[in-house]
């Protein structure tokens, strides 16, 4: 759901929420075939607007609820109980939301009509902007509807300079309009007269489960389990028609599908059919016997992205870089998408290390800075190891600052991928609930390095699952060594874009300088070439950013964005990429002579291990 919430001191009257609903309207991405919700307090000092895609689980399950006496109840994304294996409605929020006793991916409103409200949200949960008046406050999910409600209009450098030299991670927390901020993860908000944020810092520190664990490890896991199961018994419940999941040759996709594969008619791989991670989707599957395919479309892809960047940015509001194309869609999908997006990929460290040394580290770490302003980066990397010092100060155990870290600075990206798909259809990520964070994070430093979360749960699946490789990785409990990658697949697309069209785009960048000379050096510009973006994702993303801060920064008004931008060329569909045929056929015999390879060592390993049996037995 995308919403808006706004706190007034003075009665919002009908003709100023006609002209907020206007503008909300205009500012929303969900475009497509819609439901609208709308509610006001008695007195007309709280006004609440919102909209979700017209699908059928939105028929099953109900996310706004106006009781008897006007107090309403609704939810962002969904939640459950932990006893219980069905979703808990919005008409059924009567107790204290807690996370040690609910589970999911939400933030969950309850707004009285009179008195005390607030919005309580699982320990990672879609963003939610806020922005301060004289006379109250605005909450809502999208940047955009904040601006122009509020008139905040004034264009954060900060902000687009951090995005621009460090992409995904958001290192602040400010967005593109210097008023409007994130609410950190982990932020209770609370409302009557006054908005009041109550922030857990150690979100998923919890001494009952480290106890737990210490006791008895095996019953731990079997209660993570049952846990994760009830999830997905709970979206069973609803008989929705349609459930998709892609499968990798990864831990996660292969933890899930695990999970999910009564309610998935079939499964898909993206890449060529030749792929370690195809091979591997259709080998895991082939243990279900679930139908697969392999999906290979996007080299393909070949549409004019410079043209298509006004989309995206009206999308994603600068929370994403282009690199990671979203555009508004009108078409909507009754599909449930479950996907492997987690937030415990951050390793903690492995010893212990003093809060100075760690803070040394962070400044390190990104003070490579080669493209944006100094005096900016100089703000950012203050305002970030200010962030920092104060989240060691608050953690119970200073060696799981990195997952945190990069919870609250990669988070952001992640809650966009959820909201981008939320606008035409319905996502579930398992690996943000609370059950998956806090099981994972409460165990032994050494036991969270070795994957164990993973491990255990996809044991209690099936232990056949974990005589499969992984792709790139392996589990050290089974020691089944990994099928690396050395096939070199298409080019990104994204990449290919720039190399054949950067003498265009450069000219694009020189000739509108003047509009982030501030932001940008000019330098990094003029020594931009085609050398140093050949096959380098992260200078593409750089280069991505700059090309879309241009074009926010150009265009007056945000929601003009909507349309698509008018360039002066158009691409060969014919591009071919030079001996890739050739190549492809060479990579296809080398991974074969891979295969060969493993099987003879998992021949010669087995026979090890019946000879060390044999002389047991003696």
């Amino acid at each position: 759901m995308q919403f808006l919430i706004i706190k007034s001191d003075q009665k919002i009257s009908s003709v100023e929420k006609l002209t907020i609903k206007d503008k909300f309207n205009a500012n929303t991405s969900i475009i497509c075939d819609h439901i609208d919700y709308e509610w006001s307090s008695d007195d007309n000092t709280i006004y609440f607007i919102g909209r979700n895609p017209n699908i059928e689980i939105y028929s099953k399950y109900n996310i706004f609820n106006v009781d008897e006496n006007n107090n309403l109840n609704f939810i962002n994304g969904w939640i459950k109980k932990n006893e219980e294996d069905k979703l808990l409605d919005s008409n059924n929020l009567k107790n204290k939301i807690n996370n040690d006793d609910f589970d999911g991916f939400f933030n969950v409103g309850k707004i009285k009509s009179e008195g005390e409200s607030e919005i309580f949200s699982s320990l990672v949960s879609p963003s939610i902007y806020y922005t301060l008046e004289k006379d109250g406050f605005g909450l809502s999910n999208r940047i955009s509807v904040l601006s122009e409600v509020f008139d905040k209009k004034k264009l954060n450098k900060k902000h687009i300079a951090s995005q621009i030299q460090y992409q995904n991670y958001s290192l602040t927390n400010d967005t593109i309009y210097s008023d409007i901020f994130q609410i950190p993860f982990g932020t209770k908000i609370h409302f009557n007269e006054k908005l009041i944020f109550s922030r857990i810092f150690d979100l998923f520190h919890c001494e009952k489960l480290k106890n737990f664990y210490n006791e008895n490890k095996n019953k731990y896991w079997d209660v993570c389990f049952k846990l994760m199961k009830s999830q997905v018994k709970a979206f069973k419940n609803l008989n929705l028609s349609e459930v998709t999941l892609g499968i990798s040759g990864g831990k996660d996709s292969r933890l899930l599908f695990g999970l999910y594969n009564d309610l998935l008619k079939s499964t898909f791989t993206r890449g060529p059919v030749y792929s370690p991670e195809v091979i591997i989707g259709k080998i895991v599957s082939n243990l279900f016997e679930t139908e697969h395919e392999n999906i290979y479309n996007q080299t393909e892809n070949q549409d004019n992205l410079l043209k298509k960047m006004p989309n995206h940015l009206f999308c994603r509001e600068f929370e994403m870089s282009p690199w990671d194309f979203g555009i508004l869609k009108d078409n909507t999908s009754n599909r449930v998408f479950i996907d492997g997006q987690e937030f415990i990929k951050g390793l903690p460290y492995e010893h212990e290390k003093s809060n100075e040394d760690i803070l040394k580290e962070v400044n390190q770490y990104f003070s490579n800075n080669y493209s944006i302003d100094n005096s900016l980066n100089k703000d950012i990397l203050k305002e970030n190891l200010n962030n920092s010092k104060e989240l060691l100060d608050n953690l119970h155990d200073t060696r799981l600052f990195p997952p945190i870290k990069r919870i609250l600075s990669r988070g952001r990206w992640v809650a966009k991928v959820n909201e981008t798909v939320n606008e035409t259809s319905f996502p579930v990520y398992p690996f943000l609930t609370n059950t998956a964070n806090k099981f994972g994070y409460n165990i032994p430093i050494q036991n969270i390095l070795n994957q164990e979360f993973h491990h255990e749960i996809i044991k209690r699946i099936n232990p056949d699952l974990l005589k499969i490789p992984l792709f790139n990785d392996q589990f050290k409990q089974t020691k089944i060594p990994p099928i690396e990658n050395k096939i070199p697949g298409k080019l990104n697309y994204k990449n290919t874009y720039l190399i054949l069209y950067f003498d265009y785009l450069k000219d694009f960048i020189l000739e509108n300088y003047d509009s982030v000379s501030d932001l940008v050096k000019k330098e990094f510009i003029i020594n931009l070439s085609k050398e140093k973006l050949f096959n380098n994702g992260k200078l593409s993303i750089i280069v991505y950013d700059i090309l879309q801060a241009i074009i926010l920064i150009k265009t007056p008004l945000f929601k003009n964005l909507k349309a698509e931008l008018n360039t002066e060329f158009v691409l060969d569909l014919k591009t071919k990429l030079e001996n890739y045929d050739e190549n492809c056929i060479r990579a296809y015999i080398e991974y074969n002579k891979d295969i060969i390879k493993l099987k003879e060592e998992n021949e010669k390993l087995k026979k090890n291990l019946s000879k060390i049996d044999n002389k047991k037995i003696e």
